[in-house]
């Protein structure tokens, strides 16, 4: 038995000792947690306004704009979310509240 643990994010595989771990039980490296807490904000591609983050189960934060109410993923992050469903199972991703979020019914 293996002593590494994946971050949720990046998937590499760490110490636990190198990790930080969320109330929810989501596990991050040091530079995916910096990433998460530091990512700055983002203009709408459409309507060309400050975007605001929100955070999807602790894993992800997606921009929605308050507009046109478009969502926009960073890179690999919906590649997470599915990930995440997968580990968890869908039926209990959707009770994060990650189903919802995303305007999807169980």
């Amino acid at each position: 038995m293996s002593d590494d643990y994946n971050c949720a994010r990046c998937g590499l595989a760490f110490k636990w000792e190198q990790l930080i771990q969320t109330p929810m039980g989501n596990l991050f490296c040091v530079d995916c947690w910096q990433a998460f807490k530091n990512e700055p904000l983002r203009k709408c591609p459409v309507d060309n306004i400050d975007m605001k983050k929100e955070v999807v189960a602790e894993i992800i934060q997606v921009d929605r704009c308050t507009i046109c109410g478009g969502i926009w993923f960073d890179k690999n992050e919906l590649k997470v979310v599915q990930e995440q469903w997968k580990e968890t199972g869908f039926r209990e991703a959707a009770s994060l509240g990650v189903l919802g979020f995303l305007g999807l019914r169980v």
